[in-house]
């Protein structure tokens, strides 16, 4: 019996388990690729010709962020709204001195602040 509840929930985690895209775009301003991470509800196969609404969530790079959002969105707004998440990776690249902070900060100026960086 504790064999066939297993299998049954694992079914079902199967087949109502959504799937996360994985998708890098190149950016001229920033002159980097940066990763996406897209999640798409199963209504967006179903009713292409609806439009969802998006929610965007920054620090990506922290998949817990992105994770907390596309589980616990549906618990918010209930099921009859469905909606696109998309994470926004920030990477870290310690030559360059590339951060989220550099994401949103402007670019430094003089060496007293670039240190502070």
């Amino acid at each position: 019996m504790k064999k066939i509840l297993l299998l049954l929930s694992l079914l079902s985690v199967a087949g109502f388990g959504q799937q996360v895209i994985s998708k890098k775009i190149k950016s001229n301003i920033l002159g980097q690729k940066r990763e996406l991470l897209i999640y798409e509800p199963f209504e967006v196969a179903e009713q292409s010709e609806r439009r969802f609404e998006v929610i965007y969530v920054f620090d990506a790079q922290s998949r817990n962020f992105f994770d907390f959002v596309q589980s616990s969105i549906q618990f918010i707004k209930g099921q009859q709204q469905a909606f696109i998440v998309v994470g926004i990776v920030s990477p870290f690249n310690e030559a360059t001195k590339q951060s989220r902070n550099t994401d949103f900060l402007p670019t430094a100026q003089h060496p007293e602040t670039e240190a502070h960086y």
